[in-house]
């Protein structure tokens, strides 16, 4: 068994208090008296999977609704992928476990969670479109949209339009990205001349700059020692002085160390004790000696050059310029001429690699065709025995005058979608083909077939749906089915033919039926009864699990209405003993 709804739990939504309910795989019905409240459950999965919230909905006296579904998924599925996709997965074992929470105020405002994490009502309609279809009166019906027809179709060829349909994505894929290329390499031609042009005259000057890395911090240094010159050379002749030569009327602190170390010589002839002091004195002079030199060396070396000095502010000038243009810094300067030159030189290309995109653009463009028109061809055939197959199921569930349509047709581009040419005519292309497909139905003789969105019987869609799932099952991922209002409108042989399908459905996925035929109710695998109560003034629905006297009880009273005779009683255990030998050969 697939993927499964396995339990709901509703709290103050509309007529219902408190309902808990347990559900399997396989098909289960739900029965009760009209009006009794199973349009509401109805309801309330619909809210739980995305549909219009509103106050109104919320319980008399009650300021919350809530609606939450606990879902077994299988690991591979859809919503198992959605769910690690989103960071919303939860394991439960070998299964992936799906809680989806909905709330309501009575002012209108909605909650929506995923496994306890608040997510937006977009990311509950994403998920729900793989969990559950809903059929009858609501909106949630995948089947209704002509994409998911398109898919179903393409599941339905089998091999031969799956392979077809790859092929045409991943060269439609290729033929997009070489247009979008293309058309890069054709932009206005005036532009881009605006574009080469000034990029060239970026270029020059950025090479007549003759830039180096760090340039900038050097010619500042130079600058300052240029601007203090004087000072400079001042203050380096006044130490030079000290050390060396000694002040007017004073001694130079070498002489001054020359004199310490000769005292301490004498001193060695008569007593070794101040040896280490001599020699640290001795290093002391050459230290002193090299530190004068180095001075004079520095002194000697500055020089008032105002020419120079306005070289560099000249040049610090334009350096700044050029960084308030390019940079901040240098380095930037320098890393967007390589960028300019790599623009240059991919301009001079250009018209080169237009060439090279223009021919395998037309190469990818003949094998598009070709693969678009042979699925093309494909859908048709495929369409052609979906169609004759839906008709003679049709007439199975009282539909026997039904004629079905698989319509299919190119569309002619008329503005700048993206389109191809086939026989001098440009035609519409998708990612899917050429193929604007969409199902039609015509219920009685002499309507035009119209699209299922427009099919005004809840009753007739709702069989349309099953006999669709039915021949689509191994192609339609959807795990959950309910079905509203299937049974509209048919008795008798009909509805004994729409339970077979119901119960060869729900062989291969979950299916839930809100009958009032006994012959759907019959083939069950879990029967629920639904009922409305009226206590201490309040109306309130509830909803148990019948045992099989209890369904044999139900059944004779949707045999007998609301009487039940020991007549009607024969009867239901009788539908109920063939019901289990039907479903033992389905």
């Amino acid at each position: 068994m697939k993927s499964v709804l396995q339990e709901l739990h509703i709290r103050n939504f509309a007529l219902i208090e408190a309902l808990d309910l347990r559900l399997e795989g396989g098909l289960t019905v739900l029965t009760g008296e009209t009006g009794a409240g199973k349009s509401i459950i109805i309801d309330a999965v619909n809210l739980l999977l995305g549909g219009r919230a509103t106050g109104d909905w919320v319980r008399t006296g009650c300021e919350e609704a809530l609606v939450e579904g606990v879902f077994s998924l299988e690991p591979g599925s859809r919503p198992a992928a959605f769910l690690r996709e989103q960071g919303l997965e939860e394991r439960q074992g070998d299964e992936v476990l799906l809680i989806l929470t909905r709330e309501l105020t009575r002012a209108g405002r909605h909650r929506c969670r995923i496994n306890g994490r608040t997510v937006t009502l977009q990311a509950v309609e994403e998920v729900g479109r793989y969990l559950l279809d809903l059929h009858g009166q609501h909106e949630h019906q995948s089947l209704l949209h002509v994409s998911r027809q398109l898919e179903l179709l393409d599941a339905f060829g089998g091999a031969e339009t799956e392979r077809g349909r790859q092929r045409v994505e991943e060269l439609f894929s290729t033929w997009r990205s070489l247009r979008a290329e293309l058309a890069a390499l054709e932009e206005n031609e005036a532009e881009r001349s605006r574009r080469e042009e000034m990029l060239r005259y970026q270029w020059e000057e950025l090479e007549r700059a003759n830039l180096r890395p760090g340039e900038d911090e050097e010619l500042e240094q130079e600058r300052t020692v240029l601007r203090h010159a004087e000072r400079l050379f001042a203050d380096a002749q006044a130490a030079y002085q000290l050390l060396y030569q000694g002040e007017e009327g004073g001694r130079a602190a070498l002489d001054q160390l020359a004199e310490a170390q000769e005292a301490l010589e004498r001193i060695l002839r008569l007593d070794p004790t101040l040896g280490e002091a001599s020699q640290l004195l001795q290093a002391a002079r050459c230290e002193v000696e090299e530190a004068a030199r180095s001075v004079a060396a520095y002194r000697d070396r500055i020089e008032a050059n105002p020419a120079r000095l306005a070289q560099i502010e000249e040049r610090l000038d334009l350096l700044s310029r050029l960084k308030r243009k390019y940079g901040p810094a240098l380095e930037d300067v320098l890393a967007y001429r390589q960028k300019v030159q790599g623009e240059l030189e991919a301009l001079a290309r250009r018209d080169e690699r237009r060439g090279e995109v223009q021919k395998k653009l037309q190469a990818v463009e003949e094998e598009l065709v070709q693969a678009a028109e042979a699925l093309s061809a494909a859908r048709r055939k495929a369409g052609q025995r979906l169609a004759e197959q839906v008709v003679q199921a049709l007439a199975d569930v009282n539909m026997p005058r039904s004629v079905f349509v698989v319509s299919s047709q190119w569309l002619e581009a008329t503005g700048s979608e993206a389109s191809v040419q086939i026989n001098g005519r440009r035609w519409q292309i998708w990612s899917h083909g050429l193929d604007r497909l969409e199902f039609l139905l015509s219920a009685n003789p002499g309507e035009e077939p119209r699209p299922l969105a427009k099919i005004a019987s809840g009753g007739e869609l709702s069989r349309v749906m099953l006999v669709l799932k039915t021949l689509l099952a191994e192609q339609d991922e959807i795990p959950t089915l309910i079905f509203d209002e299937v049974d509209a409108g048919i008795s008798g042989r009909t509805a004994q033919a729409v339970a077979e399908k119901l119960a060869l459905l729900a062989r291969t996925r979950q299916v839930i039926c809100v009958t009032h035929l006994p012959q759907i109710a019959s083939m069950a695998d879990q029967h629920i009864f639904v009922e409305k109560l009226v206590e201490g003034g309040e109306t309130r629905v509830t909803a148990r699990l019948l045992r099989r006297e209890e369904r044999v009880q139900e059944l004779a009273r949707l045999l007998g209405g609301a009487k039940v005779t020991e007549v009607t009683k024969s009867h239901a255990e009788e539908m109920m003993a063939l019901a289990e030998q039907v479903k033992s050969h389905i």
